[in-house]
């Protein structure tokens, strides 16, 4: 099945540029150097995202959803992340790893968003809805299959 938006603070799987909404909250910088990220030369940078300080630079009409996806990530704390910037200023790759807070347990989660084919057309068909699911149905399945784990 396919991640959909909602549930679990919703971080809107359906849009993988929305977890660039918390790039308002970076804190810290530190260069990495170059990398290569699906051929393009980019600089990687290590960041630490205040989540408390990307809900309030989000725009009004953002700000609730990213409050709510900072909430399931963990509220006011930062979160560590890494981000890969080519030459145009664009970014290539970001990366985070985060605890997102269920009724059953914490899940660790590990992103890794990658962004390329800038300005290329695209056609999309959304699947049935038999085969979505919203991100906190994914993790009480997960914690099922698991044996009840909490995750």
């Amino acid at each position: 099945k396919t991640l959909g938006a909602g549930g679990a603070g919703s971080l809107n799987q359906a849009n993988p540029a929305s977890v660039l909404d918390f790039l308002r909250g970076v804190s810290a910088v530190r260069n990495l150097g170059s990398a290569t990220v699906r051929g393009a030369a980019t600089t990687h940078y290590e960041i630490t995202i205040d989540l408390a300080k990307a809900v309030q630079k989000a725009p009004a009409s953002q700000r609730a959803q990213v409050q709510q996806a900072a909430i399931a990530i963990g509220g006011s704390g930062t979160i560590p992340a890494g981000v890969w910037i080519d030459a145009r200023g664009r970014i290539r790759r970001f990366s985070s790893t985060v605890d997102v807070r269920q009724s059953s347990g914490t899940a660790h989660v590990i992103g890794t968003f990658e962004y390329s084919n800038f300005g290329t057309r695209v056609s999309v068909t959304a699947p049935p809805a038999g085969e979505v699911l919203d991100f906190s149905q994914f993790l009480g399945q997960l914690g099922s299959s698991l044996g009840g784990a909490n995750v």
